[in-house]
């Protein structure tokens, strides 16, 4: 989790995204309903978006990670 003024966004870090399980990161979007939902893996050459049920989910890796923040 990364808070950034009223957002929040949760981060996970998978070795293989589509293993992630968006069922804890649903109830966490209940208490914090705004932020970015990140799943960072390696070997990811370039984001791409998933929905997970009602969420989106950004699939990307740690250099892309670190590019939102610099």
């Amino acid at each position: 989790m990364i808070a950034r003024g009223r957002e929040v966004h949760a981060v996970e870090c998978k070795i293989t995204p589509s293993r992630f399980d968006p069922a804890g990161l649903a109830v966490f979007r209940q208490h914090y309903p705004r932020g970015l939902n990140l799943v960072v893996s390696p070997g990811v050459a370039e984001p791409y978006d998933m929905r997970a049920g009602p969420l989106v989910v950004r699939v990307m890796d740690c250099r892309h990670l670190l590019a939102l923040w610099t």
